[in-house]
């Protein structure tokens, strides 16, 4: 796999409607991370270019769909922050919700929780897990209980 490829974030969200496939805005490969979405009976796919979030590999991991702010958040692998996508604006923020740490392998994963509206993000090498909410755009984190051993791994 080509140095261009493995340094973009692979994006995957529903369309709700969607008959053909397009591509929206032009970049460099080394700019931007790309979304694909899948229409909703599986006919088309729509792909769009994000640009601005950098060549660095494993940034992030994981990707969840907030719909009460209709925006998608990916977990800080190795980024210090959790990105925001805007899949309508097709922008992104990969600054507002900091995490207050630059530690690597930190999170791989994010869920929506629709009970508390917030989003939970999957320890990897870190023993808190991650909590966002998207509406009031803070991070916050719960300690886990651990046992010793590697954090994320069972530890």
């Amino acid at each position: 796999m080509g140095r261009a490829v493995q340094s973009l974030v692979m994006i995957t969200m529903l369309s709700a409607v969607g008959t053909s496939a397009q591509t929206v805005g032009q970049a460099s490969p080394a700019d931007l991370s790309y979304a694909r979405g899948i229409g909703a009976l599986g006919t088309a796919a729509d792909t769009a270019m994000i640009a601005n979030l950098g060549a660095v590999a494993n940034k992030w991991s994981g990707i969840a769909f907030a719909p009460n702010v209709d925006k998608l958040f990916a977990a800080p692998y190795e980024a210090h922050t959790v990105l925001m996508i805007d899949p309508t604006a097709n922008t992104s923020d990969s600054t507002t919700l900091n995490i207050g740490f630059t530690r690597r392998y930190k999170y791989r994963g994010i869920a929506y929780a629709p009970n508390s509206g917030k989003l939970y993000c999957a320890p990897y090498f870190e023993r808190t897990l991650l909590v966002v909410d998207p509406v009031g755009m803070q991070v916050d984190t719960i300690v886990l209980p651990t046992a010793g051993g590697v954090p994320g791994h069972g530890g």
